[in-house]
């Protein structure tokens, strides 16, 4: 019998195919059988939420942090004119219920985010990832509506990993975490992960840098509840192939 389906998110859209975290390649991810999209924002100087993976402008002359910038200066720029407001991509997306991940890495852009979220009734379709424990409490005491998935940054070593997790279960239960989002690397390794994160935390398991074929192929049959890709047709035509 075949294991449940996982949703597909596309990261950074359909970044193997367009340039990442731009309309174009969000478009494409839902052309071509991603379920939601996923992507990175940081805020402007004048409060505005953006799209990019650095938080930086990369300009001929060197980086700029994009909090240092308004939204006329990133639009203005050549470099930067390709770069969405997080606005842009959520009018897209908000009225054909698309759902929205999107990594947050700073307090000023998490509270600029959720003003966009609840001025526009999108707590429903968005879900906001974390990479640091003390996030998830800012996060829940700024948006109570908030969804929240926990994506852990390098300071979760593999070893240990269990053990850690376990001690927080309760503080992501108190703080009503959907998922965790872990490397798929992880889930091979720790053959137990997933079925203690579902059995014992009671959330979702995520994973991402799902991307070659013969990582998918492997990653698909796990029993994930969603996989972040930046080729989502693969990653939908593997698991067309085995429920058919």
């Amino acid at each position: 019998m075949p294991s449940k389906r996982p949703f597909i998110w596309a990261h950074r859209g359909a970044s193997g195919y367009e340039p990442e975290n731009t309309m174009r390649a969000f478009r494409k991810a839902l052309e071509i059988g991603a379920d939601g999209v996923e992507t990175d924002a940081f805020s402007t100087a004048d409060n505005q939420v953006v799209l990019n993976h650095e938080g930086v402008l990369n300009r001929q002359s060197g980086k700029t942090p994009i909090h240092s910038l308004s939204l006329t200066d990133i639009k203005e720029d050549p470099d930067g004119r390709m770069i969405p407001t997080f606005a842009e991509l959520l009018a897209e997306c908000q009225p054909l219920k698309v759902p929205i991940s999107v990594d947050v890495r700073d307090l000023k852009t998490i509270r600029d985010l959720i003003k966009i979220l609840d001025d526009r009734h999108a707590f429903d379709i968005v879900e906001v990832c974390v990479d640091v424990e003390r996030y998830v409490k800012k996060v829940r005491e700024l948006g109570d509506a908030v969804i929240l998935v926990f994506s852990p940054n390098v300071a979760w070593p593999m070893e240990g990993l269990i053990d850690r997790l376990r001690k927080n279960f309760k503080f992501f239960e108190e703080h009503r975490v959907k998922a965790v989002n872990f490397s798929w690397r992880f889930y091979t390794i720790h053959q137990a992960l997933l079925s203690i994160i579902h059995e014992e935390g009671h959330m979702l398991a995520y994973a991402w840098d799902v991307h070659r074929n013969n990582v998918i192929q492997k990653v698909v049959p796990l029993g994930l509840d969603a996989l972040y890709t930046n080729y989502p047709d693969r990653v939908k035509n593997c698991i067309d192939a085995r429920d058919h």
